[in-house]
C-alpha cells in the first residue's frame, strides 16, 4: 500500500516538474493571430468609408487571422465617443489582444509616410514587445510592425500606377492639371512629399503637381507652378487615406483661406474630387499588400 502511494506520489510530483519546467522554459502556446490595422482616424461619418474599404478588404484577404482597427489620434477618439461611437487607440487594441490570449500580431498603419504618428505606433510596438506576462514570458511571441504607404522607392513607382489608374480620364485632358493635397509634416519623414513630386513630375510631366498643407511644397509652391505653365482649369483631390477635414475645409472650402477659393480668385476653373486614397481600391490594395509583407512573418 505504501509502495503504491509512494509510486502516485511521484507521479504527480515528475507531472509537476515537466509543467513548471515547460512554463519556466517558454513553452509554446496555441498560436492565435490577429492582424492591427492602425489609422489615424476621422471623425466624420463619410470619410470614415474609406477606411471601413481598407478594413474590409483586409478581411478578404485574411480569413484566417483576427482582424482589428484601431485610431491613434485620441482628438478623433474622444470625438466619436461624444457620439455614441468606441474605437480604441493601439495601446488598448494590442492590451485587448494579449488578454484574449493571441500571441501572434501583425500591425499594419494606414499611413502615407513614416512620420509622427508612425513613429507614435513604433514605440507602442516596441513597448509591447518588451512586455511579459507573470510567467516571464513575452506577452507576444511575435509582433511585427509593417511600413507605410511611401518608404522605399518601389512604393513611389506603386503610388504613381494608382494615381494614373484613377485620375486617366483628367490628365487625358489638355489644359488641366491635377492638384492633390497631402497632410505635410514637420517630421523627417515628410521628405516622402518632395520625393513623389519628383517622380509624378517625371511620369505626368507639368500636368499633376502636389502641395501639402503643413510643409513643403507649399500651396504657393503649386500655385507658381501653375501660372508658368498658364493651365486654364484645375481638378483638386485630398492625397490622404480619408477625404476629412483638410480635404472638406482647406481644400475645398468655401472660406477665404482653401485652395479651391483661392485657386478660383486667380482665375482658375476648379472643380473637386472629394474622396480618400483608401476608397479606391487601387490604393486600398496598396495598404493590403502592406499587411500581406507583415502577415508572412509571423
Amino acid at each position: 500500500m505504501f509502495r503504491k502511494s509512494l509510486v502516485i506520489t511521484l507521479s504527480i510530483v515528475l507531472v509537476l516538474c515537466f509543467l513548471l519546467v515547460g512554463v519556466s522554459s517558454g513553452m509554446s502556446r496555441e498560436d492565435k493571430k490577429a492582424l492591427l490595422l492602425v489609422a489615424f482616424g476621422t471623425s466624420y461619418e463619410d470619410a470614415s468609408s474609406a477606411i471601413k474599404n481598407v478594413f474590409e478588404l483586409a478581411k478578404k484577404e485574411f480569413p484566417e487571422l483576427e482582424v482589428r482597427l484601431a485610431y491613434a489620434s485620441s482628438m478623433v477618439r474622444k470625438a466619436l465617443e461624444k457620439k455614441g461611437q468606441k474605437i480604441d487607440g493601439p495601446v488598448t487594441a494590442l492590451a485587448k489582444l494579449v488578454d484574449e490570449g493571441f500571441n501572434k500580431v501583425a500591425v499594419q498603419p494606414l499611413f502615407v509616410i513614416p512620420g509622427i504618428t508612425y513613429d507614435y505606433v513604433a514605440s507602442v510596438c516596441q513597448a509591447f514587445s518588451a512586455m511579459k506576462d507573470i510567467y516571464g514570458r513575452p506577452v507576444f511571441e511575435e509582433l511585427y510592425l509593417g511600413r507605410p504607404l511611401l518608404e522605399h522607392p518601389s512604393d513611389y513607382e506603386e503610388v504613381v500606377q494608382a494615381l494614373q489608374e484613377i485620375f486617366a480620364p483628367t490628365l487625358s485632358k489638355e489644359g488641366t492639371a491635377l492638384v492633390l493635397m497631402g497632410h505635410g509634416s514637420e517630421h523627417s519623414g515628410g521628405a516622402a512629399y518632395s520625393m513623389l513630386y519628383l517622380m509624378l513630375q517625371k511620369e505626368f510631366g507639368e500636368s499633376v503637381f502636389l502641395g501639402t498643407v503643413e510643409g513643403f511644397p507649399s500651396f504657393e509652391d503649386v500655385v507658381t507652378k501653375l501660372e508658368a505653365q498658364k493651365v486654364k482649369k484645375v481638378v483638386l483631390a485630398p492625397f490622404m487615406l480619408v477625404a476629412g477635414d483638410h480635404a472638406l475645409n482647406d481644400l475645398a472650402g468655401e472660406h477665404s483661406d482653401s485652395w479651391k477659393v483661392q485657386l478660383k480668385q486667380r482665375g482658375f476653373l476648379v472643380s473637386t474630387v472629394l474622396k480618400g486614397l483608401g476608397e479606391y481600391d487601387a490604393f486600398a490594395r496598396i495598404f493590403v499588400e502592406r499587411a500581406k509583407e507583415v502577415v508572412e512573418k509571423l
